[in-house]
């Protein structure tokens, strides 16, 4: 059963429009075409939105000799400057590129943002059940009524030798994601290793995973 063994598990008939999916994944490659000097000027540490620099991260500081090979943008809820909850960490606008550079990019994001966080509840209906809790659990007043959810665009730059893990380089360090769920859409390069933490018992049980590229 999903989750028993590891973490992961593949999900289809999601609901997500597949031409805005292509879309977003277009308009991602139009930003990681842009120049590094274009590209920084969308960068807010504060608030960890934005453009984040390849090696910037290193996930796995215990195996890892240098930065993580890849290059992210960050999308987040938007929360207005003067908004009270803006005085919290990682709390704020975003940092969008200008219109007129990549026109429709915003709008293309914000849309699947909002497509991805109706599947994300959805899947935590289907999920508390599994964990003994009503169906509604994680939907109901106080749970997520002001959710943190991060949009990470990524890219793997084709030039990198990828992971080698007895040199201590890899596309990103092993690692467990934060936060309830992550969903994973890729553009169909492989990659993703995924690494059970433990050894299932005879009778079963369950393991936490993790994951590396």
């Amino acid at each position: 059963a999903a989750c028993e063994g590891v973490g992961f598990f593949l999900l289809t008939n999601h609901g997500i429009p597949r031409p805005l999916l292509h879309s977003a994944l277009a308009h991602a490659s139009r930003f990681f075409a842009l120049s590094l000097h274009e590209k920084e000027k969308v960068r807010n540490e504060r608030t960890q939105r934005g453009y984040q620099r390849l090696g910037l991260e290193r996930l796995d500081p215990s195996e890892g000799v240098q930065g993580d090979e890849k290059e992210g943008f960050y999308i987040s809820r938007e929360v207005a400057p003067e908004d009270e909850d803006a005085a919290l960490p990682l709390h704020g606008p975003n940092t969008w590129p200008r219109e007129e550079l990549l026109p429709g990019w915003r709008d293309t994001f914000q849309q699947y943002m909002e497509e991805v966080e109706k599947v994300a509840r959805q899947l935590l209906g289907l999920l508390a059940p599994a964990l003994d809790l009503p169906r509604d659990f994680f939907l109901g007043p106080h749970k997520f009524d002001r959710p943190m959810p991060f949009l990470k665009l990524l890219r793997y730059p084709p030039s990198g030798a990828g992971s080698d893990p007895a040199s201590g380089r890899y596309g990103a360090g092993a690692h467990t994601d934060y936060g309830v769920v992550t969903l994973l859409a890729t553009d169909g390069e492989p990659g993703l290793q995924i690494q059970p933490r433990c050894a299932p018992s005879g009778g079963g049980g369950t393991c936490s995973g993790s994951s590396s590229s």
